[in-house]
């Protein structure tokens, strides 16, 4: 019993990274989420005036369909914003550090 409550310490303690890191960053949290709610709004009344008057489209309902969207959108903005670190390593001079160690 011992050994499973020892196995769970690293679970835990990468749910308290990721609640201390969306804590740190709160407000970006909370603009990617308003942003997602903001998204599926759009596409959700795009979608039910496409599918106004039909069941199904090609055997897909409009709730299978939004539900694909939110989870493909959901998965989409969690990805890491390579763009950002980089951008970072650009303007502290780490970048050009590390290209020059290189050579």
């Amino acid at each position: 019993m011992i050994l499973r409550f020892k196995s769970l310490r690293k679970y835990r303690m990468l749910a308290w990274a990721s609640f201390y890191s969306n804590l740190v960053y709160f407000k970006a949290f909370v603009i990617s989420k308003l942003f997602l709610v903001i998204l599926m709004f759009i596409f959700a009344n795009l979608y039910r005036m496409l599918y106004s008057g039909m069941r199904s489209v090609s055997g897909i309902t409009l709730q299978a369909l939004l539900y694909y969207i939110a989870l493909s959108e959901s998965i989409e903005m969690s990805r890491p914003q390579v763009h950002q670190a980089i951008s970072e390593e650009v303007k502290d001079g780490t970048c050009a550090y590390n290209l020059k160690a290189a050579v």
